[in-house]
């Protein structure tokens, strides 16, 4: 069995993060981030995540300042 992709996904909206879970766990090693901040916090402390996906509108730091 191969090893599963690193995805981070970033979303102020929790329901968002908890369908993008639910419909990916199986394929990826899904981690998720309630703001670009938490985003880079963990970007920081993991740096081989290879995959970003991320909400363009979101309070205080949108998606491109991300």
């Amino acid at each position: 069995m191969s090893k599963k992709i690193s995805v981070l996904y970033v979303d102020d909206e929790p329901i968002n993060l908890r369908l993008f879970e639910l419909n990916f766990k199986n394929a990826f090693n899904v981690t998720t981030a309630l703001s670009g901040f938490d985003g880079l916090e963990i970007l920081k402390n993991n740096p081989d995540i290879p995959v970003v996906v991320s909400d363009m509108r979101m309070p205080k730091m949108d998606g491109i300042e991300f």
